[in-house]
């Protein structure tokens, strides 16, 4: 969810000044410029047992061996 700053801040993502009415979200670590906070698309083929992109199904596999 985008809205606008009402307090001036340093963007968590590329550690540029907020400015009062900047269009910023919400981060993992605080807040960052709305056009530095897109979600990037991952496609990447999920794996066939547990559905996840990312996942230890293989090494799980291979340490009970």
């Amino acid at each position: 969810m985008t809205f606008l700053a009402r307090y001036a801040g340093a963007c968590t993502e590329c550690d540029a000044r907020i400015h009062i009415g900047d269009a910023i979200t919400r981060t993992d670590d605080g807040f960052g410029h709305a056009q530095c906070s897109t979600p990037v698309s991952d496609d990447r083929e999920p794996c066939p047992s547990c559905w996840l992109t990312i996942c230890d199904c293989k090494a799980d596999q291979e340490a009970r061996s």
